[in-house]
């Protein structure tokens, strides 16, 4: 990823990766099936729509 981001998942910390481009997360873990979100408001919407053109 272009990152990693900490989270908790309950009294454990993992890092997940975090990438500015789809393109190159989707080329990165073509099996993927979980996509976390965290675009405002205004962009989740666009954001989203990208990931759903690519196959599942």
């Amino acid at each position: 990823g272009d990152h990693k981001q900490k989270f908790y998942w309950g009294h454990k910390e993992i890092l997940l990766p975090v990438y500015k481009n789809m393109a190159d997360a989707m080329k990165k873990h073509p099996d993927v099936d979980v996509l976390i979100n965290f675009a405002s408001l205004r962009s989740a919407f666009d954001s989203t729509m990208e990931t759903m053109q690519y196959p599942q």
